[in-house]
């Protein structure tokens, strides 16, 4: 910067000195060159002339550039003819005059390098150029680096702190490329077992890569490929068994994350000795496995509880006789699931009563399992409790004692359940018909509608024409210039609702086949519900003046099948709507994520007449319905319960004291599950 202004102003320079030549000669000077007397003023650098008195111990004023008044918060005006230290009293021992005076004695130009100024009225960091001109007078080109200097400044404690962090991380930190070790903390080398950093950087990286290949080229190459993955993707993470430099081995969590420096790339490996956890993990897996085949190879029952009765575990005897898996039974109310509905209030009042003691109770009641197996069994139940008083859990242990009425009850509702399938495969059947029948027709609809439309999009050129040279005229009653409009809209509005009749008769062939719903799509639920109030808006607004919609921003997405959902969403949205006595009722779809149940809840409330408490129950159950003579089937809410539940979700219901009812979709997050 310094040298460039030089350059600049030696034209100014040769002007200036002849100006000199010519006031001692007593002659007229030249007329100066306005272009170099320009440069001096638009100088972004502060340019400063003296003139020295005293044999080259005192320097005068003689001339400063705009720039260099700014700089200093000077004027000109007031400068002018006064000595140097007079404006910056500070310079002597800023030492800036030694350097003029060894300039104006040896004729050789100096560098002064950044340096901070002080006195009584300015303050900061200046770097100046200083030479002699031929006249014998002195420039000083100089800036302001007080910025610079103060960012270098916080660089170096920015630096300072993140070295304090770096050294004094408990983690092993180890910076690398894909060569070798750059650089690592103390953590490391207690971890690695060396004595100075300089032991790690003539180290090759396979030794310590991962154990998973034998040592040399493989397993460098393998530690080489992990950071290679971790300088495309940006990190990885690494769990294996790492070699000791001394000898032996350690498992180790490895984060090896990448960034640029001076456009290179690094690679920071923080690594974490787990040895010890993994230690501490497969002793306690052992001695749950010991305990696990101690409970689960009893000849006896054996269960646990939550304190709000759902069952937490049931051992290999007592899941084989029942004839239920492991996963079908976690988490289930065991009452309700698994008690007989005649012994189910006595099991609730014993189990009442076990939650309050640890005493040991004892009850004799029968269990239902698969295809409603009845089994007697005698338990002896015990509550375990915390340290705080609180309940942890219940466990009781069973003999079965049955040998009594197995036959006829099995006949009886096997019988029951070979009508429901009759049901299903009577429904199958009509389904099948009806989709043939409806499918035929409507393909039709939606062939004529595409033509229409087609149609009129080639005639339009040529009604335009005519539209044109004679002005508006009536196609079917209604002008030229509204139907041009109304067509395609009315085209795809068919098209549309055909579309619709399509997927309404593919749901009830759904319903009959229950394919399991591909649950790798990613759903974003205010989209659905956006969508879905699309779709009703006709019967939203026929039914209500108080539509209210309150969708939270921001909802993280569900893993399932869009289409699946809005089918929910649809069928819940019409059925508040049929349930408003009048317009001036309300109906609310609001959407939330809740931390609690890690779930997206979608909520469908109505100011409706609500649902009696006792078919709240029943309201799930193929075939029951309140509207059967509207035309109801019953198979709605069924249809939804089965779509929530493939997509790993709860759909409930609350009925409000006085009318009104609450629908409730809980989702999972993706790639989650609801938390109970």
């Amino acid at each position: 910067m310094v040298d460039s202004v030089n350059d600049s102003l030696r034209p100014e320079r040769e002007t200036v000195d002849r100006s000199r030549e010519c006031d001692r000669a007593g002659t007229a000077p030249p007329a100066p060159e306005s272009s170099c007397l320009d440069l001096f003023e638009c100088l972004g650098s502060g340019v400063a002339v003296y003139r020295a008195e005293d044999g080259g111990r005192k320097f005068v004023f003689v001339d400063i550039n705009e720039a260099g008044e700014k700089i200093e918060k000077i004027r000109k005006r007031d400068v002018l003819g006064k000595w140097i230290c007079e404006i910056f009293p500070g310079l002597e021992n800023f030492g800036l005059l030694d350097v003029l005076k060894r300039v104006y004695r040896t004729g050789h130009a100096e560098r002064f390098p950044a340096s901070f100024y002080q006195d009584g009225r300015i303050a900061g960091w200046r770097e100046s150029q200083v030479y002699r001109l031929p006249s014998g007078e002195i420039v000083v080109v100089f800036d302001d680096v007080t910025a610079r200097k103060l960012a270098e400044s916080r660089l170096k404690e920015s630096e300072e702190r993140f070295r304090a962090m770096f050294e004094t991380a408990a983690d092993a930190i180890l910076l690398l490329d894909e060569n070798g070790f750059l650089d690592c903390n103390s953590a490391a080398l207690e971890m690695l077992g060396l004595d100075c950093k300089q032991a790690l950087l003539e180290l090759p990286l396979s030794a310590i890569s991962p154990a998973d290949r034998p040592a040399g080229v493989g397993s460098r190459s393998t530690f080489q490929e992990h950071v290679a993955d971790a300088m495309i993707t940006g990190s990885k993470r690494i769990n294996s068994v790492f070699r000791h430099v001394t000898g032996g081995s350690f498992h180790a969590e490895v984060f090896l994350t990448c960034f640029r420096l001076h456009e290179r790339q690094i690679v920071q490996a923080t690594v974490r000795d787990i040895t010890y956890r993994i230690q501490s993990e497969e002793a306690l897996r052992k001695e749950r496995d010991f305990n696990r085949q101690l409970v689960q190879r009893s000849p006896t029952f054996f269960a646990a509880f939550t304190r709000d009765g759902r069952t937490m575990m049931m051992n290999e005897v007592m899941l084989s006789s029942l004839g239920y898996g492991i996963e079908e039974v976690i988490g289930k109310d065991y009452v309700q699931s698994f008690v007989h509905p005649s012994d189910r209030k006595k099991v609730h009042a014993a189990f009442e009563t076990q939650l309050k003691t640890p005493e040991l109770t004892v009850i004799e009641h029968r269990i239902m399992g698969r295809n409603g197996k009845e089994v007697l069994v005698e338990w002896h139940g015990r509550s375990v409790f915390r340290g705080d008083g609180e309940l942890e859990f219940a466990f009781a242990v069973g003999i079965d004692i049955t040998q009594r009425r197995r036959a006829e009850a099995q006949a009886a509702r096997q019988q029951a359940q070979l009508i429901q399938a009759d049901k299903l495969a009577s429904l199958g059947i009509l389904v099948s018909g009806i989709a043939h029948e409806i499918n035929n027709p409507n393909q039709a609809i939606m062939l004529g509608a595409g033509l229409v439309g087609k149609a009129w999009d080639s005639v339009v050129p040529i009604l335009d024409a005519y539209f044109e040279e004679k002005g508006d005229f009536e196609v079917a009653g209604i002008g030229f210039s509204e139907m041009r409009e109304l067509v395609p809209k009315y085209c795809s509005g068919v098209k549309e609702c055909a579309g619709r009749i399509e997927r309404i008769v593919s749901d009830l062939k759904e319903f009959v086949r229950r394919d399991p719903v591909d649950r790798r799509a990613l759903v974003d639920v205010n989209g659905v519900v956006g969508s879905s109030m699309n779709l009703v808006a006709n019967m939203v607004k026929r039914s209500t003046n108080l539509a209210e919609v309150d969708l939270a921003p921001g909802l993280p997405k569900v893993n399932g099948n869009f289409q699946r959902i809005e089918q929910v969403l649809i069928n819940l949205i019409q059925n508040a709507c049929q349930a408003l006595p009048d317009k001036n009722r309300a109906i609310r779809i609001s959407s939330a994520y809740d931390k609690g149940s890690n779930s997206v809840q979608i909520e469908v409330s109505d100011e409706g007449v609500g649902i009696p408490q006792e078919h709240l129950s029943k309201i799930r159950d193929p075939f029951f319905t309140t509207k059967r003579e509207s035309g109801g089937t019953g198979l709605g809410l069924s249809v939804s319960t089965t779509i929530v539940a493939e997509h790993g979700g709860v759909l409930d219901f609350a009925a409000r004291p006085g009318g009104g009812t609450t629908a409730t979709i809980k989702l999972p997050v993706a790639g989650q599950e609801i938390k109970e």
